[in-house]
């Protein structure tokens, strides 16, 4: 400290001492103290006060540093936060402050956005909800915590807005302030999870509807083709071809909704998804039309997936015909493969688990699809298409087909923006080693093992019009209690796998115990059976609705397997 602007030379040594001590205090020493003589006489009166007084100011000034340390804490906080945060006015929701991160968020620089209505920023459709939700906060209390959707700097974007009232500051009025999360990708995948699970509740009606549906055609179409075979009258045999014709039909209807539910059995091999696309290409390029332009960018050369290529050629039919719909007046359509690692953190839809897909991006520049309607695209039945030119199982079948090659389906839609749809699969396993060498087949009865009545008896018919010995059970059990009976007399089953009770492969299984290594044909409408049917050696598998004809040569491949 520098010496006093008076003379102190006239004072006494405790006069000197106290005008030195209230200088320091003064000069912004708070740690200096005075010496106390201990005589109690004024002068350690004054220096007790002043000692005081300097403790006091300097436990005011910890206070001072500590506050504005944490203040600092809190700006640096306010600018680096993640979430968007503002304070806006309650009349119009003016932004009177924000900080950084709403600023990326809405694509505005944060200088321009105060003094700007908070609402200009909010989508049509989500601004009186929010209103509304603050002026209940106001009025009553209540508390702000809802989701909005708001414009983004490139595509909208979904924030979950909590806050709470703030007190008048600086001769304003009464603020609200707001905090505004990014909740996009989690409501993303929740509605994705969500649509997953509706559809494959869906999926689960269809195909129980077309399962007992095949029962009938399977009796309507055999029993045509067994009579066809007495007819000698042109005009009978052509009402009779009409009446098959028709079941086919019903029976190609039927396939098409076992597609959208997984459930029908269909063979798969390693593809090469670029392959199938090239290999299709002349077909949809076709199927686009002329007024449409059909790219291929294939990125996946040597990547394999477990697919039917048949099915492929079929989902990519039905997309690219969706896209050339969206374009009526002529754009773009491009077909995109690549090899991708889904990491568990990596945007991807809510079933996607992590690891290595081939992804199938089938893209055009059309119309796009509004919400409301991108929310029931893969519903069956479901179609905006006028009537008659669509029956609403186009994309149906592809979500079917994807996710029977235990594949995901994604789609990215806006109107004016067109419309991308993304298949993922996994890549194929490697083939199974050869199984062990079979032993011959032996001589004896078919046993049909069947719950339903009539498609029992006309298996049991066409069967022994082939010159076969036939044996019925009506379900598990009874064809058990037949096996025990007959031993070694029997020399295949032939059985339905959902049934009442024992089911077929239950059945299978006791049966095996009897007679080991006893072959096999399940007959069935359901694609997820098929997983634990190949586990099982000896087993061939006839799809319904089958043919006598059909039926005879699955039968004939099973005995003759015997001796290979």
């Amino acid at each position: 400290m520098t010496s006093p602007p008076f003379d102190l030379a006239g004072l006494d040594p405790t006069s000197e001492r106290l005008v030195w001590l209230v200088l320091r205090i003064v000069a912004g020493d708070f740690a200096a103290r005075g010496p106390m003589s201990g005589s109690g006489d004024g002068a350690d009166a004054i220096t007790l006060a002043l000692n005081m007084l300097a403790e006091s100011f300097q436990v005011e000034q910890r206070a001072r540093v500590r506050a504005e340390a944490l203040l600092a804490d809190a700006v640096a906080s306010y600018e680096l936060a993640p979430d968007a945060l503002c304070s806006c006015d309650l009349d119009a929701l003016t932004i009177l402050k924000c900080n950084p991160a709403l600023a990326r968020a809405v694509g505005v620089p944060a200088p321009a956005l105060l003094g700007r209505a908070l609402l200009a920023h909010v989508l049509p459709g989500s601004r009186a909800a929010l209103r509304g939700a603050i002026d209940a906060l106001v009025a009553h209390g209540t508390p702000l915590d809802l989701d909005v959707e708001l414009a983004g700097a490139t595509a909208p974007w979904i924030a979950s807005v909590t806050g709470a009232l703030a007190p008048p500051a600086d001769g304003s009025g009464a603020r609200v302030l707001l905090s505004l999360r990014d909740v996009t990708a989690t409501r993303r995948l929740a509605t994705e999870l969500a649509q997953a699970q509706r559809l494959d509740a869906l999926g689960q009606l269809a195909g129980g509807v077309a399962h007992d549906f095949n029962n009938l055609l399977t009796v309507i179409i055999s029993s045509v083709d067994l009579l066809a075979l007495r007819v000698e009258a042109p005009e009978h045999r052509e009402e009779l071809a009409i009446v098959r014709q028709a079941g086919e039909r019903a029976a190609a209807l039927t396939r098409d909704l076992l597609a959208f539910a997984r459930q029908q059995p269909t063979p798969t091999e390693a593809v090469t998804l670029d392959d199938v696309v090239r290999q299709a290409h002349p077909v949809l390029a076709r199927l686009a039309g002329d007024g449409a332009r059909l790219d291929l960018d294939l990125g996946a050369p040597a990547a394999a997936i477990q697919a039917s290529a048949g099915q492929l050629d079929q989902a990519l039919a039905n997309l690219v015909v969706n896209a050339r719909d969206a374009m009526p007046d002529g754009g773009h359509i491009t077909i995109r493969t690549r090899l991708r690692d889904v990491a568990g953190a990596a945007p991807a839809p809510a079933e996607v688990a992590p690891g290595t897909y081939v992804e199938l991006e089938v893209a055009d520049t059309g119309t796009g699809i509004p919400d409301d309607v991108r929310a029931r695209i893969f519903e069956p039945f479901f179609t905006t298409k006028a009537r008659g030119r669509g029956t609403g199982l186009g994309l149906a079948i592809v979500y079917g087909v994807v996710r029977q090659a235990r594949g995901h389906i994604s789609v990215d839609s806006a109107p004016g923006r067109g419309t991308r749809f993304t298949l993922r699969f996994p890549l194929a396993a490697a083939a199974p080693a050869p199984g062990a060498p079979r032993p011959t087949p032996r001589a004896g009865a078919v046993l049909v093992v069947e719950d339903d009545d009539l498609v029992r008896r006309l298996t049991a018919r066409a069967l022994t019009e082939a010159g076969f010995d036939v044996l019925e059970a009506a379900g598990g059990d009874e064809a058990v209690a037949l096996v025990r009976a007959h031993g070694d007399g029997v020399a295949l089953v032939v059985s339905d796998v959902v049934m009442p009770g024992t089911d077929g492969v239950a059945a299978l299984t006791q049966i095996r115990a009897l007679v080991p290594r006893m072959p096999c044909v399940f007959v069935t409408g359901y694609a997820h059976e098929e997983a634990r049917l190949a586990r099982l050696p000896d087993v061939t598998v006839l799809p319904k609705p089958f043919l006598p004809h059909a039926l005879i040569a699955t039968v004939h491949r099973a005995l003759a397997a015997r001796a290979t």
